[in-house]
């Protein structure tokens, strides 16, 4: 940078001029008092270093806050996942305890329950039939759906003593099939989201790192 007064070459960073002591643009001085902390350009010796570390802890914040964005979008499919293995545990737990003394025979489908869900869409409950000692008795597993989701022939366990005290297989463990495969997902998800915000603050801070070595270079 000349001098305006006596056109002697001076340093970017000079506020004076070495040769005559004019003042070197002023009002530049304002603007590097005001940005110094954040532009490494303007910084050399341990104030550059300084400057590299609060932009670090400046990257770090970001990625706490990138967490905490993503968190809470991925909350609600977490918490799904959670209910579906949560109530399909407890359901085949139960179903499993209930049964423990319980006989088996092959059941036939007879008939349909026609139900409407919350959206006014028609769903199906099955009816099976099954034989005990010559007498006919009636069985439903424990799930609605469309009519093609229900097989011809079914397993139903029953009490021997009681034969209308029954229990046929339900959809539980697909329920519990599809609350792990959304935690898998959601976590493969998290990690993929988590290593590219990574990624992209390393080749900020060594974009960064670069530009401040070659600021040193030049000085």
């Amino acid at each position: 940078m000349k001098c305006p007064s006596c056109g002697s070459e001076n340093k970017n960073t000079n506020i004076k001029c070495e040769a005559c002591g004019a003042e070197l643009h002023p009002e530049e001085e304002e603007s590097f008092k005001a940005d110094s902390s954040f532009n490494p350009k303007y910084i050399d010796g341990n104030d550059t270093v300084k400057n590299l570390d609060y932009i670090k802890t400046r990257r770090k914040n970001i990625g706490c806050l990138s967490n905490v964005i993503i968190a809470v979008i991925l909350i609600p499919w977490i918490l799904a996942g959670l209910a579906f293995i949560g109530v399909s545990l407890f359901s085949i737990i139960s179903n499993v305890k209930l049964s423990k003394n319980y006989a088996e025979t092959d059941a036939k489908l007879v008939d349909y329950v026609v139900k409407m869900d919350s959206e006014g869409k028609t769903e199906y409950k099955a009816i099976y039939e099954f034989e005990v000692d010559g007498v006919k008795y009636t069985a439903s597993p424990d799930k609605v759906g469309s009519k093609n989701s229900f097989k011809k022939t079914a397993k139903v366990k029953y009490n021997p003593e009681y034969p209308n005290e029954n229990l046929m297989a339900s959809g539980w463990g697909s329920l519990l099939l599809t609350g792990i495969i959304m935690e898998i997902v959601i976590a493969i998800i998290y990690i993929i989201i988590r290593r590219k915000l990574k990624g992209m603050s390393d080749m900020v801070d060594e974009a960064i790192s670069e530009e401040i070595s070659d600021t040193q270079g030049e000085e």
